[in-house]
C-alpha cells in the first residue's frame, strides 16, 4: 500500500499532457487484459488507423522521390537480369488513339458454385462483346451468342475431392469457357454474321496467361492435369491465331497484388541511388523494410500521373514465373510436352487512366521469331494507346468499356442457380418414384440421403450455426 501511495504521489505531479497519456495507458492496459470485443473497437482499432496513416505516408514520401525524375532514363535494363526490361525509363506519356473503324472485343466469364456434401455443382456462363466502332467513332454493339447471355455451362464433380481441387477444377472449366469462346469468334468469324472478319483488339478479363495451379501436389488427379494441360494448348491457339491474324491481344488486370517490378527495384536501389543523386532522399527511409509493404499497383498509383504508363517489362523470365513448375509437372506426372515458352515471350505494364482509381495491368505476348526492342515498343504503344481511349471514360473507374461490358452480361447471381438446383430436385424426384418402385431392400438409398433429395448440404447451411 506504502507502494501504491508513491506512484500515485509522482503521478499528481506530472504535467497534465503526460497525466492524460498516463491515464490513456492505463484504460489501454486495463482493455487487454480483458479479451473483450471493446479491446478490438477501443485498442486494436485505432492502432491498425494509426498504422495505415503512417504506412501511407513513408510509401507517398517514398514514391515522391522518384516522381522527381521519373522521366530521367534509367536504363532499367542495365540493372535486369534476363533481359527483363526492355525500356530505361519508369514512366512513359500515352495519348489516346482515336477509335474510328476499330473493332474491338472483350470476353469474360462468370461462375457460380454450390458445394453439397456429396457432389459440387457450379454453373459458368461466357460472353463475348464487340464494339464496331464507324468511321464517327461510334460503336455498333453486338455479343457473342447473339443474345448476349445464352452460353451457359454446367460443371458437375461427383468423385470425392478436396476443396483444393474443386476449386481448381472449376477455375480451369472457366478459364477453358472463355478462351474457347476467343478462338471460336476469331476463327469462325465468317460463319457468324455478328462478327466482324477484321479484328483489331481483343480484350481478355485477367491475365494474358493460364492461371496457375501453384499448389499443385500429388492429391490432384490425372484428370485435373489433363484439362489443365488443354487449357494450355488452347492459350497457345489464342496466341498463334491473333499473331497470324494481325489481332492486338491483351489481358487487362483490374486488381492484382504482383511485385515483380517491386522486388527489382528493391534488390537495385542501392545501386540506383549510388547512380542518381537525384534519389538522395530515401536514404532518409527504411526503404529495404518499406519494400515489403508495396505492390506493382500501388506504386506506380503513386508515381504515374492521368495518361502515364510504366516500363514495359518481362513477366516469363524463368526464376521469377509460375511456367517452369507447371511445365516440371506435367513433365514429371504426365510426360506432356509443351512449349508455351517455347514461342512466346510475355510483357507487362501498368496504365493510369483516370485519377481516382488504381492502374490497371497490360499484360501482351510477342512471338520470339519477331522480336525486337522495336518491335515491342510499337506493340505496347499500340495497346496503351487503345486502352486509354477506351479506359478514360469515367474518372473514378478505370477499365476499358467493352470488358465492363461484357462482365455485366456474364455476371451470375445465386438465383441463376437456385432455379438449377430446383430443377434437379424435381427429377431427382421423378427419377426416385420411377426407379425405387419394386426394388429389392438391398437397392434401397440410404433413408438420411433419401430424406434430402440426395442433395445434402453441407451441415452449417443445414442448420443455422
Amino acid at each position: 500500500m506504502e507502494e501504491v501511495a508513491v506512484f500515485s504521489a509522482l503521478v499528481e505531479k506530472l504535467s497534465k499532457k503526460t497525466k492524460k497519456k498516463y491515464a490513456d495507458y492505463g484504460k489501454k492496459q486495463s482493455i487487454e487484459s480483458i479479451r473483450t470485443f471493446d479491446r478490438i473497437i477501443f485498442s486494436v482499432i485505432p492502432d491498425l488507423a494509426k498504422d495505415l496513416i503512417d504506412l501511407e505516408k513513408l510509401k507517398s514520401k517514398f514514391c515522391n522521390e522518384f516522381k522527381k525524375v521519373k522521366k530521367k532514363s534509367y536504363d532499367l535494363f542495365d540493372f535486369a537480369d534476363e533481359k527483363q526490361f526492355v525500356e530505361p525509363k519508369i514512366s512513359y506519356d500515352v495519348k489516346p488513339i482515336s477509335l474510328k473503324n476499330l473493332t474491338i472485343i472483350a470476353i469474360d466469364g462468370s461462375i457460380i458454385t454450390h458445394n453439397f456434401f456429396n457432389f459440387d455443382l457450379s454453373l459458368l456462363r461466357g460472353i463475348g462483346v464487340i464494339y464496331n466502332f464507324n468511321s464517327s467513332g461510334i460503336p455498333e454493339i453486338k455479343y457473342h451468342p447473339k443474345k448476349g447471355q445464352e452460353n451457359y455451362k454446367i460443371s458437375r464433380i461427383l468423385r470425392n475431392s478436396n476443396e483444393r481441387e474443386t476449386s481448381s477444377l472449376v477455375s480451369v472449366d472457366r478459364a477453358l469457357m472463355e478462351i474457347n469462346l476467343a478462338n471460336d469468334m476469331i476463327l469462325n468469324s465468317k460463319i457468324y454474321e455478328n462478327i466482324p472478319d477484321k479484328i483489331d483488339l481483343l480484350i481478355l478479363d485477367g491475365s494474358i496467361l493460364t492461371e496457375p495451379l501453384n499448389l499443385v501436389h500429388s492429391e490432384y488427379s490425372n484428370s485435373l492435369l489433363k484439362k489443365y494441360h488443354t487449357l494450355i494448348k488452347e492459350y497457345q491457339k489464342l496466341y498463334s491465331i491473333c499473331e497470324k491474324k494481325g489481332i492486338l491481344l491483351v489481358g487487362v488486370v483490374k486488381d492484382t497484388r504482383a511485385s515483380t517490378f517491386i522486388k527489382f527495384l528493391s534488390k537495385n536501389l542501392p545501386i540506383l541511388m549510388k547512380k542518381y543523386p537525384e534519389l538522395k532522399g530515401i536514404t532518409e527511409i527504411n526503404y529495404r523494410k518499406l519494400m515489403k509493404y508495396f505492390s506493382d499497383t500501388g506504386f506506380f498509383h503513386r508515381v504515374l500521373d492521368v495518361n502515364e504508363r510504366s516500363s514495359c517489362f518481362s513477366i516469363n523470365s524463368p526464376k521469377k514465373s509460375w511456367k517452369p513448375r507447371q511445365i516440371e509437372l506435367f513433365e514429371k506426372n504426365l510426360k506432356y510436352e509443351t512449349n508455351i515458352t517455347e514461342n512466346f515471350d510475355f510483357f507487362t505494364c501498368y496504365l493510369k487512366p483516370v485519377k481516382y482509381d488504381l492502374p490497371i495491368r497490360m499484360e501482351f505476348h510477342m512471338k520470339k521469331s519477331n522480336l525486337s526492342i522495336k518491335a515491342i515498343d510499337t506493340r505496347i504503344q499500340q495497346i496503351s494507346s487503345i486502352i486509354l481511349a477506351l479506359s478514360s471514360k469515367f474518372e473514378n473507374f478505370a477499365i476499358p468499356i467493352p470488358q465492363i461490358e461484357a462482365h455485366m452480361r456474364a455476371k451470375l447471381s445465386g438465383e441463376d442457380l437456385s432455379v438449377i438446383i430446383k430443377f434437379l430436385e424435381r427429377f431427382i424426384s421423378e427419377e426416385l418414384v420411377n426407379s425405387c418402385q419394386g426394388n429389392q431392400e438391398s437397392n434401397k438409398i440410404d433413408e438420411f440421403i433419401l430424406k434430402n433429395r440426395l442433395l445434402l448440404s453441407k451441415r452449417r447451411e443445414r442448420l443455422p450455426l
